[in-house]
């Protein structure tokens, strides 16, 4: 999260939260505790953005990543991936 919290700041974004859900990464942003929270801030133009190491974290499969591609250009919102993701499909944090 550190990581992820540098890339923002040297771009002075302002970080207005740490979101990380534990769970298997084929679940769907929806279905995650710390999404609704996310959804509200980028709907309410609290923040203009988010950032994660990769698309993968938020959305794995092909399906879930178009309509969160989809979702965020409604809202006009960026979506800014720092690098590849170590994670796998079923396990680990998003």
């Amino acid at each position: 999260m550190a990581d992820l919290r540098r890339h923002a700041e040297v771009r002075d974004w302002v970080v207005r939260g740490a979101f990380y859900d534990q769970c298997a990464l084929t679940r769907v942003p929806t279905d995650r505790m710390s999404w609704p929270e996310v959804e509200r801030l980028l709907r309410a133009k609290e923040v203009g953005g988010l950032v994660a190491r990769s698309e993968d974290e938020i959305a794995f499969l092909p399906p879930a990543k178009q309509r969160l591609r989809e979702w965020l250009w409604s809202l006009r919102a960026f979506a800014r991936y720092t690098g590849d993701s170590t994670q796998k499909a079923g396990t680990g944090s998003a």
